[in-house]
């Protein structure tokens, strides 16, 4: 087969990521996830941005909320790992009874 079609990326959603990247490695989670929250209202589609948000909220020890975003992740794009890794280290950490 051909794999999966991609979609084109939406430019300003990667302009927020990047923006949020490079806070995030400073270690300004709370503003790297407003950063992504940005470009989620771009490009709702763009897994990578709902992983992103995930990682800031397992850095703040949210993990309801870090469940949530990397649940989004992985339905957007089940072979994104990352994702899986993000929802499994949040229902851990949450002690969330896995369904």
């Amino acid at each position: 087969g051909e794999g999966p079609v991609r979609r084109p990326r939406c430019e300003e959603a990667e302009n927020y990521r990047h923006a949020g990247n490079r806070l995030y490695k400073l270690g300004e989670f709370v503003e790297a996830a407003r950063l992504y929250s940005e470009g989620l209202a771009s490009d709702p589609h763009d897994h990578r941005l709902w992983c992103c948000r995930a990682a800031c909220r397992a850095s703040l020890r949210d993990w309801p909320k870090c469940w949530g975003d990397a649940q989004h992740a992985t339905q957007l794009e089940p072979e994104y790992v990352k994702g899986w890794q993000l929802l499994a280290k949040a229902l851990w950490k949450d002690e969330m009874p896995v369904m």
